[in-house]
């Protein structure tokens, strides 16, 4: 730990940084919502990204993960009433944004953010029901968990084999718990 390095000087900060798959950009988001990809091939530290267009009707949105292939990345929105809450896919060479679902769900962006798993086809996340798939084309949901009562399940993280699924449940002390999948095909 001693070879510590600036990597960028962006006013307002930046938060929540997530790793390109080829390791040579950075998603994130500044401190005021606006959410930004970082070339990391630049000279250091770096004072310029690209910043990505805000997605409709807005409160405040999250970088979320990028997609299997690198090409775009997941955003999580909140509308300003906190009841509606949408992902999009955005295509960074097209600069075109997909809505994937808009739903009166609230995604907890602490505990809930959606990750695009490796298979390409599917976004993971936790929400108010539990532990859920959506496929990234049409939206669809899936239930993987049901919250027990009384508990919440959330960060979830699919294991590479994809037979694990490994999530914090909230109920008390935030343990770290581990669910193993009978079908990892879906």
């Amino acid at each position: 730990g001693s070879d510590l390095e600036q990597v960028t000087e962006i006013k307002g900060g930046v938060v929540l940084p997530f790793w390109s798959p080829d390791g040579t950009r950075l998603f994130t988001s500044s401190m005021d919502a606006i959410t930004m990809v970082i070339d990391l091939d630049r000279k250091r530290p770096i004072t310029e990204m690209t910043k990505l267009p805000r997605l409709g009707r807005i409160g405040s949105e999250q970088p979320a993960s990028w997609t299997a292939d690198g090409r775009g990345v997941v955003i999580a929105t909140r509308e300003h009433d906190q009841q509606m809450a949408s992902l999009f896919v955005y295509d960074l060479e097209s600069g075109q944004a997909r809505l994937i679902t808009r739903e009166r769900f609230r995604i907890d962006f602490h505990y809930g953010l959606p990750i695009a798993l490796d298979d390409g086809r599917h976004l993971m996340l936790s929400d108010d029901e539990g532990i859920i798939l959506i496929d990234i084309e049409n939206g669809a949901r899936k239930s993987l968990l049901k919250n027990p009562p009384g508990s919440k399940y959330a960060s979830p993280r699919m294991a590479s084999d994809r037979r694990s699924i490994f999530f914090v449940n909230l109920e008390e002390e935030a343990d770290l718990w581990m669910a193993r999948r009978s079908d990892p095909s879906n």
